[in-house]
């Protein structure tokens, strides 16, 4: 989900939020991107390494731990299976 979505979505969060199924708002929980914070996400171009510069309780782990699981997630739908 982009910042300005984000942004959208809880200007208009109470109007929105009430049109989800039991079922979105149960996955919306677990949407990282909804979540995070925008210096929490990768940076835009091309790049090898990442640093993060953060002090305690920054989310570093989970960052990086959400990061890894997104890139898996694209990976995975283009190995070829038997």
């Amino acid at each position: 989900m982009t910042e300005s979505a984000r942004d959208r979505l809880l200007r208009d969060a109470p109007e929105k939020l009430s049109r989800l199924t039991t079922r979105e708002f149960g996955a919306l929980s677990y949407e990282w991107r909804f979540w995070a914070r925008p210096d929490q996400r990768p940076p835009h171009g091309d790049w090898r390494y990442w640093v993060i510069l953060a002090g305690r309780g920054f989310g570093r782990t989970r960052t990086g731990a959400e990061w890894a699981l997104e890139q898996a997630r694209i990976v995975v739908p283009y190995i070829k299976r038997k």
